[in-house]
């Protein structure tokens, strides 16, 4: 994905945190007893999509009021950052948190939701009041197999040709067909690697 998202010139992959592992990073404790009650909140109050943006635009405000604010004391919260660029033209940063589809058992799918929060938390601390920072949930996959109870569908979450559309220059369709034939072993990687160098030379010949 980030060789995809580096062929589009009106995006910026930030290096400095895109795909880097093991990475400590620090957010506020408020901020962190919230995203946990949040995450409880909706585990308990299964809210219909309206009610679900609602409550999740007033965590990300809270959020944002914690993490510009330099006498609150921090905590560290240690995690992967799978991709993290910027729009050039609207300045906005785009974290994102790549899955090949949801439907991840109940306990990971907590885990995934709780991490994007708390990350998307330490992002908008590390940036400052006048950066805009957007965490997305990304699907690889189209089907929508469960919903999510923690954000909302519009505002957070991509599925594989929407998130292509939006911020990729290669067709969703190119590549679609040859993620069923790749599992995790050893090989992935050289096969992404022939696959992506398969893309890019039929779209130059053509």
């Amino acid at each position: 994905m980030h060789e995809i998202l580096s062929q589009n010139t009106k995006l910026e992959i930030v290096k400095k945190y895109s795909g880097i592992k093991n990475n400590s990073f620090h957010l506020t404790r408020n901020s962190e007893t919230l995203i946990d009650n949040y995450i409880t909140d909706c585990q308990l109050n299964n809210r219909c999509e309206q009610d679900l943006t609602k409550a999740y635009n007033e965590l990300v405000e809270l959020i944002s009021m914690n993490e510009n604010n330099d006498d609150l004391p921090t905590v560290i919260f240690k995690h992967d950052i799978d991709i993290f660029f910027r729009e050039k033209e609207s300045g906005i940063y785009y974290y994102v948190e790549v899955k090949y589809n949801d439907d991840h058992d109940t306990g990971k799918f907590v885990d995934i939701n709780r991490k994007l929060l708390k990350t998307y938390a330490y992002l908008v601390r590390g940036f400052g009041k006048d950066a805009v920072v957007k965490p997305v949930l990304f699907y690889f996959t189209n089907k929508k197999m469960k919903g999510n109870i923690y954000v909302p569908e519009n505002d957070v979450i991509y599925r594989g040709k929407r998130f292509f559309e939006k911020f990729a220059n290669i067709a969703y369709e190119e590549i679609d067909g040859y993620m069923p034939n790749i599992s995790e072993d050893e090989k992935t990687v050289k096969i992404f690697d022939d696959l992506y160098k398969r893309i890019v030379s039929n779209r130059n010949s053509n």
